[in-house]
């Protein structure tokens, strides 16, 4: 779409476009059998408000930013397709690609992990009409509307970049207790996955009699909280709301090696 927006499609564009769909259909083979069990497992789920919550996240999630951002954003819509019929066919195109895409996943496959970042290779065009609504204004303006932008944006990279210890954390206390030779599991760990290695997830519904520690990474429901209460005997609560589950001496055990972070 960048391409045919910038009327700079040439036969080679093409041909890497033809690689690229090869390549990105040759990495997601294999992982359709992965896809289909990971939905068996966990199940499905109907999130009314995605549509809002893509919309936020893609252009600041806090109202400022929003506000800001998604003005830039529909004015650059709006210049692009200003331009000539083609720039408006490749934002037509390339809107609808998107919307389809969220429209097919959140109204009809449904599953119970969807999650913003599975649409965040379509950051590029948002970032693209953003500046393209920014270049559009006055050259004074233009420096206040970018002003505003990192003004908005700040407090959200800050808290992102402030999450990242909160997963190490919580990983080397995944590693202690494996090193006893416990066995862990848990709900929505996955991005404890980069600090150590993989254990399994539990549905809501789930077995626990298999895990001697629970860790939950993304909230629990009611429900989900009332029958790990049940099961393990105590729990620690890491910043950020990550949650490890276990027997009362387990989790002494973790107090006392100094690696549970402070609240």
């Amino acid at each position: 779409a960048a391409s045919i927006a910038l009327r700079r499609v040439r036969p080679a564009h093409f041909s890497t476009w033809l690689v690229a769909a090869v390549v990105a259909i040759g990495i997601t083979f294999p992982l359709i059998d992965d896809i289909r069990a990971n939905t068996e497992a966990r199940g499905n789920r109907y999130l009314a408000d995605f549509p809002l919550e893509l919309a936020r996240e893609f252009i600041g999630w806090s109202w400022p930013a929003v506000a800001v951002i998604g003005l830039a954003v529909v004015t650059g819509i709006v210049t692009l397709s200003m331009r000539s019929k083609q720039h408006l066919m490749a934002v037509a195109v390339s809107g609808a690609i998107l919307v389809g895409a969220v429209a097919i996943m959140w109204q009809v496959v449904q599953p119970y992990d969807l999650y913003v970042r599975f649409f965040v290779s379509a950051m590029p065009l948002v970032a693209a009409l953003a500046g393209f609504g920014v270049a559009r204004l006055p050259r004074p303006a233009q420096v206040v509307v970018v002003i505003a932008m990192v003004w908005a944006l700040l407090p959200g990279a800050l808290e992102v970049l402030d999450s990242q210890p909160r997963t190490r954390e919580a990983a080397a206390l995944v590693n202690i207790v494996r090193a006893e030779g416990l066995e862990v599991c848990g709900s929505n760990a996955e991005p404890l996955f980069v600090y150590t290695s993989p254990f399994p997830q539990v549905s809501d519904n789930g077995d626990l009699a298999s895990c001697d520690v629970y860790v939950s990474v993304l909230g629990l429901g009611a429900e989900q909280r009332a029958r790990l209460a049940t099961r393990f005997e105590d729990h620690i609560t890491l910043r950020g709301g990550i949650i490890i589950w276990a027997d009362s001496g387990e989790i002494d055990r973790l107090e006392r090696s100094g690696k549970v972070p402070a609240n």
